[in-house]
């Protein structure tokens, strides 16, 4: 066998077990930190120049704790509500909808000319009277 497929053969092995796990591979192990109020977000000690979100188990707030290139720790509150996914819209909906605000309008704005044409006899009835009244 000459050199060149022995390479080939043994990076393909490599390869081979690069991309499958291993059983005594350690994951990763992740965590929520949780925090009582204030105080406990306050508590938390960190690395300078770093931050973390933290979950607060007397309400429903997260704390966003960051540190200064000093270490110095500050942290902010934020509400947290469940997501809600609103409802697709309907098109139909809204076109019988948008109808009838259509229709309210022109309502309004026939009432409106009315109002306003009354207004003008009523002053020029009264206009009429005061002239009759003046002679």
């Amino acid at each position: 066998m000459d050199l060149g497929n022995r390479i080939n053969n043994n990076m393909n092995m490599n390869m081979g077990r690069m991309s499958m796990r291993s059983p005594y591979q350690i994951l990763p192990h992740y965590e929520i930190i949780k925090v009582k109020g204030e105080a406990g977000a306050r508590s938390i000690q960190m690395d300078a120049n770093s931050s973390i979100l933290l979950l607060d188990e007397s309400g429903a707030i997260v704390w966003l704790a960051q540190t200064d290139g000093a270490g110095y720790l500050t942290v902010a509150p934020f509400d947290v509500k469940p997501h809600q996914t609103q409802p697709p819209i309907d098109l139909n909906d809204l076109d019988s909808r948008l109808r009838h605000l259509e229709e309210l309008y022109a309502k309004q704005s026939n009432s409106g000319v009315s109002k306003s044409n009354k207004k003008q006899r009523n002053a020029a009835t009264a206009a009429d009277e005061s002239t009759d009244s003046t002679n």
